[in-house]
């Protein structure tokens, strides 16, 4: 969507013009998957995060600006999207972001990830069975 609505060259001086003003940052997109099953609404979709921060880090902190009514009992995946690849990867958690934006952000600058949500623990009477 954020590609969609902006042209290369607008993304491409944003990118610029973000990391000039934070230097030990990285421009991050996080956009819905398309086939997610879950119901996925983001409060925030762009990011400037620290490029000494974990993949599980910033997991947590995209976790913060999600509104499902399920909430705990879904598993959050994040997918690193390249240019040139439909497939996403899935980054481990213990991966810095400096790395991950050094191998997968787009040629515009940014990084960008797709969000999917996966039901973990059944239906939510189940969940609260088990409490």
């Amino acid at each position: 969507m954020f590609k969609k609505n902006n042209p290369y060259e607008k993304r491409k001086e944003m990118s610029i013009s973000v990391m000039k003003k934070y230097p030990n940052s990285v421009p991050v997109i996080v956009e819905k998957a398309s086939a997610s099953s879950g119901k996925v609404d983001l409060s925030k979709t762009k990011y400037m995060v620290p490029k000494t921060l974990s993949m599980g880090d910033f997991s947590r902190e995209v976790r913060k600006h999600l509104s499902t009514p399920s909430g705990a009992m879904e598993a959050i995946f994040m997918m690193a999207i390249p240019d040139n690849d439909k497939n996403g990867i899935l980054c481990i958690n213990s991966s810095m972001m400096s790395d991950i934006y050094d191998k997968h952000s787009s040629n515009d600058g940014f990084l960008y990830f797709e969000l999917a949500l996966e039901n973990t623990f059944g239906t939510e009477r189940i969940y609260h069975s088990m409490l």
